[in-house]
């Protein structure tokens, strides 16, 4: 019917948007609060399905990183997009549950949604790493910044940023150095955000003798047969929940210092003439 506008009627109600209250915007939202909401950031986040022992399910790294962009988003404010579950996990061959997608795959769907974001205005684009076999995602950065450079793009490991900042971990995980699958951090990270899935009683610890490199050359089964690279008996659900706030708290700090790094390069690239 033309002419057509939204009253309120009896027994209907008006409700706040949603990400007034949670402080994000996200799938939940309607297309018109996104719209009125105008996010300036969007926050993907690449998972996998792939195996984390008997102890861990399938879904641990689409879990724990969906759970550190939604703490990010809320920092920031942000349109946090949905985790893309699947990553490649070639590595993961042969233990049951483990599904994978080629990297070129994974390279034009981490494109594909920066664009889609980009055409509607949201120009600032971060795409947060929940696996360690995800390099498909940073050469796609790079072409992206470079075919439009209109936005911007970029990329992080919650995990080696919390690492690399001096202190954060610190007298809270006591095996971060020996950390390559579901050991003490993953385990305490699942205990904080779903520990019913965890089954501890399952848990042997373990760590190859060999470099991570190795994983590039011969899969985790003829490196641990159990499929675990740490030391899962140290975990405990009150560090998890303190390394889900440090991923959280060090990634939204680099997200917002990057892009107004970016901003200030390009800057100054208009206005250079020469290389003085």
């Amino acid at each position: 019917m033309s002419g057509f506008a939204p009253r309120a009627q009896s027994g209907w109600r008006t409700s706040k948007h949603l990400s007034e209250v949670t402080g994000l915007y996200d799938h939940r939202n309607t297309t018109r609060e996104i719209e009125e909401g105008k996010p300036k950031i969007a926050i993907f986040s690449v998972g996998a399905i792939e195996q984390h022992t008997a102890v861990l399910p399938v879904g641990t790294d689409f879990m724990v990183v969906s759970e550190v962009a939604r703490r990010v988003g809320k920092k920031l404010n942000a349109y946090v997009v949905p985790t893309v579950p699947f990553g490649t996990s070639y590595e993961h061959r042969g233990f049951a549950g483990t599904v994978s997608i080629r990297p070129d795959t994974l390279y034009r769907f981490v494109k594909e949604m920066i664009v889609s974001c980009y055409e509607q205005g949201i120009m600032k684009a971060a795409v947060l790493l929940g696996h360690g076999g995800l390099w498909a995602v940073k050469p796609a950065i790079r072409d992206l910044n470079y075919e439009h450079p209109e936005g911007m793009a970029i990329w992080m490991s919650p995990f080696d940023r919390a690492i690399r900042a001096q202190g954060l971990l610190d007298g809270v995980m006591e095996t971060a150095d020996q950390e390559v699958h579901a050991g003490e951090i993953e385990v305490s990270c699942m205990m904080a955000i779903d520990e019913e899935t965890v089954k501890m009683e399952y848990a042997v610890d373990y760590v190859p003798d060999v470099s991570r490199e190795f994983l590039d050359y011969v899969p985790m089964k003829a490196i641990s047969p159990c499929g675990v690279w740490g030391i899962p008996s140290k975990a405990s659900k009150e560090k998890g929940e303190k390394c889900l706030e440090a991923y959280a708290e060090t990634t939204a700090q680099y997200i917002l210092k990057s892009f107004q790094d970016i901003a200030s390069a390009k800057s100054t690239l208009e206005g250079r003439t020469d290389c003085q």
